[in-house]
């Protein structure tokens, strides 16, 4: 099995959603309606080199839009998000027929969200599913939210239909970047769990949202919003939010960041620490403090690391339900004024007009937070940062083209690739599922794979790492996106062990189309000195196949000579094939087409004369090869189709012909052959 590229879904409504982000953007097909052509519409002759270059423009606007859009993908595949400039498009998945080949997922407009009170543009967002705590459902996947970051500073949430549940200023300055952390249990003993949280990054600050304060506040203005659309007049307070906030100092310009979660010094670094800063007679403490770690890219360092001492800073409270419940008050208020010197006799006196110096909440200066130390590049400045699932790895980009692999734990350049303009990258972890790990019952093996996008070449690459080798490549789109969340369902809590990520890393092309990368296991064994542990894999996996299966298939023919094909190894080949022939449901027709296959890709070169190894696979192919032929050939001088199923006892002089020739050629190539002479002789007896 190789790497490929599968589509999951396909969005029929690109179109709509480019005119309507898109309006000065016409259609190339659309420009010169069929028959107004003529001798007056014709450019001159000086025109022609002009116009044509326009054209061009034109068209390379029209393909390439994706590019200027903000695009989220929920890693539930349940709702995407498109936006640009002050407009957003949220689309939503369903199930469409197609045909007969089956139902696929497509996606609709459901909502176009347009706020004309907030004058600034869509700088930042992020489709995020919560969790369901109800005893039915619990531990699955709830609802999503929408978390757009303004230009001007808000940070607004609103439902998957577009209702808006609270819109926050915690900082006056433009949202660069929105990103989340959900809980993964650790597969290790003695490392804490990584907390959730949703983090914002502005130009020189950080704000830190606690992940259950943000998972209990949606909720609670979900149901309020319930309330209101049923009917009821009940209010109620949302609970607040609880968020910290940190001033980036000593670094010039950050344009991403990653938060890599708690994270603890060992002893040894902690008293080489002591030791540079104090000398040799500097005392340390006994237990290492934990931090938070939270790394970024930009100018001056290329990359920045900052630790926050946990307790350092006290978390602060914003007052969610100011913006909720202000316009309800006024509107209250405003009645009751209108109508108090009517029927009250003044009680409320004149119309009170709201002061909006107090409705606008208090901004809670940051906490400054030193940077510790650096990766200084003076030509370059860093783009993008993405953090690997496991927090040990991250990936930036830069100017010039390079996609730099970082050592989070050690604070190093451990790779570096070069050529990668404008490259969008992303990550893929895979669990080892073969048969021998089921058996242990242990935690399963992951692997991590670096995903590439070059939209200048048009190539999409897969990376095995640290130092491994190139996996798979595959020619897409140049006006592809590729997208990355990074993060699960909010809400699920130590509980749950079971992910439901269906997206890892995808890729968007302009026409609709969405694809993923489905990468085995094994190949993450490709490194010269993990041949022998590759094929080992590779072997797993087929008898798991084969245990799977309880009848014969086309399909199940093409995985077997996959698996087999792709082991290096002869003799594990020949285990293989040796699996394969003794699995009771596959026809002769099969194991005889798969033998063939074998025996063809070893004739395909030559032998050489030390590859003993090989010798006997090829003297074990051509025996069996024999052995399926003459059971075919009495088959069918008996007149009965071939098949292993259909056996009976007994003795003939044929048979015994058959064993006295076939049966010491079995001994020498394979002593522990599971088809053996003897269920053609009882068939033929």
């Amino acid at each position: 099995m190789t790497c490929r590229l599968s589509t999951v879904a396909v969005c029929q409504c690109m179109t709509k959603v480019k005119v309507q982000l898109f309006p000065d953007i016409v259609d190339a097909n659309d420009d010169v309606p069929l028959g107004t052509e003529g001798w007056d519409n014709w450019p001159g002759w000086g025109e022609e080199t002009d116009e044509a270059s326009k054209n061009a423009s034109k068209k390379a606007s029209q393909n390439d839009w994706l590019h200027a859009c903000l695009v989220s993908l929920s890693p539930c595949g349940d709702l995407m998000a498109i936006s640009r400039n002050d407009r957003a498009m949220l689309l939503k998945a369903k199930y469409e027929d197609q045909g007969g080949n089956g139902s696929g997922v497509g996606y609709e407009i459901i909502k176009e969200l347009y706020d004309a009170e907030e004058k600034a543009k869509i700088s930042s967002i992020m489709c995020l599913p919560l969790a369901s705590h109800n005893k039915t459902s619990y531990g699955a996947q709830d609802w999503t939210c929408v978390i757009i970051g303004f230009t001007s500073g808000y940070v607004k949430i609103y439902t998957e239909t577009g209702v808006l549940l609270l819109s926050q200023l915690l900082h006056e300055d433009p949202v660069l970047k929105l990103k989340c952390r959900t809980h993964e249990t650790h597969r290790y003993v003695g490392i804490a769990d990584q907390v959730e949280e949703l983090t914002i990054l502005y130009p020189k600050a950080l704000v830190v949202v606690d992940g259950f304060s943000l998972y209990q506040t949606l909720r609670a203005c979900r149901n309020q919003v319930a309330r209101a659309a049923a009917g009821g007049s009940e209010l109620m307070t949302p609970p607040p939010l609880a968020y910290k906030k940190w001033g980036l100092q000593e670094q010039d310009i950050v344009y991403d960041f990653v938060s890599c979660g708690v994270t603890s010094t060992n002893a040894f670094d902690q008293l080489c620490s002591s030791s540079l800063l104090g000398g040799y007679g500097a005392s340390t403490k006994t237990s290492t403090s934990a931090t938070y770690l939270y790394v970024t890219t930009g100018v001056g360092p290329y990359t920045g690391f900052f630790y926050a001492a946990e307790g350092s800073s006290q978390p602060m409270l914003s007052e969610v339900a100011l913006n909720m419940a202000s316009k309800l008050k006024t509107a209250f208020i405003n009645q009751m004024s209108s109508t108090g010197s009517k029927y009250l006799g003044g009680w409320l006196g004149q119309s009170v007009k709201p002061n909006k110096e107090e409705t606008r909440p208090k901004i809670e200066p940051p906490t400054p937070l030193h940077i510790k130390f650096g990766l200084p590049d003076l030509r370059r400045h860093g783009e993008t940062l993405s953090l690997s699932p496991n927090g040990n790895l991250a990936a930036t980009t830069d100017d010039f083209g390079r996609v730099i692999l970082i050592d989070i734990g050690r604070g190093i350049v451990v790779r570096v690739w070069k050529g990668y303009r404008d490259a969008q990258v992303g990550w893929i972890k895979v669990k080892d599922s073969s048969e021998s790990q089921r058996k242990l019952k242990k935690a399963a093996r992951v692997a991590i794979f670096l995903v590439i996008y070059a939209p200048k070449r048009g190539i999409l690459e897969v990376w095995a790492l640290q130092q491994g080798p190139k996996v798979a490549a595959f020619n897409v789109s140049k006006n592809a996106k590729l997208l990355y969340p990074g993060y699960g369902v909010l809400g699920l809590g130590s509980t749950v062990s079971e992910e439901i990520i269906t997206h890892q890393c995808s890729l968007i092309d302009a026409d609709g189309a969405i694809r993923t990368l489905i990468v085995p296991f094994h190949l993450a064994l490709s490194d010269k000195n993990s041949r022998r542990a590759r094929d080992l894999q590779l072997l797993n996996e087929l008898k798991g196949l084969l245990k799977e299966h309880k009848c014969d298939s086309c399909e199940l023919q093409q995985d077997v000579l996959s698996k087999l094909r792709a082991v290096k190894a002869a003799s594990i080949v020949q285990q293989g094939l040796e699996r394969v022939l003794s699995t009771r449901y596959l026809e002769p027709a099969t194991m005889q087409e798969i033998v063939g296959c074998i025996l063809a890709q070893i004739n395909s070169h030559e032998i050489q004369p030390g590859a003993v190894e090989e010798k006997i696979l090829h003297h074990f192919c051509q025996l069996y090869q024999q052995l399926l032929h003459t059971y075919r050939d009495v088959c069918a001088l008996k007149g009965e189709p071939p098949s292993l199923e259909a056996a009976s006892t007994g003795d003939s002089m044929v048979g015994k012909r058959l064993s006295a020739y076939v049966d010491p050629h079995m001994r020498y190539a394979c002593p522990h052959a599971c088809i053996s002479c003897s269920r053609l002789l009882d068939y033929i007896s």
